[in-house]
């Protein structure tokens, strides 16, 4: 069996899914998340039975955001920058 065959494979067992944010892409370590109500960034990945956890941190705080397998991520809100005089 050549390596293509093997990449072919799954990578996860059958009823595990990767968690995904709201537009269907991949949550992938590094990337900004929506936890209770801040942006925090990931750092780890782990899965359960029953769903995934993703280990998030900001600043001095860290946190565990769950959910089940199929259940979706939120992106954290953009930032909107004020134009030049505004907010002055």
């Amino acid at each position: 069996m050549g390596i293509a065959n093997e990449l072919r494979e799954r990578a996860l067992p059958e009823g595990i899914e990767w968690p995904r944010f709201e537009d269907g892409e991949l949550v992938k370590v590094g990337n900004e998340v929506e936890f209770e109500g801040e942006t925090m960034r990931v750092f780890s990945v782990a899965f359960t039975f029953n769903g995934w956890v993703l280990w998030c941190a900001r600043e001095s705080f860290d946190g565990r955001l769950c959910g089940s397998y199929g259940e979706r991520v939120k992106r954290p809100t953009p930032k909107v920058l004020a134009k030049a005089g505004e907010g002055e």
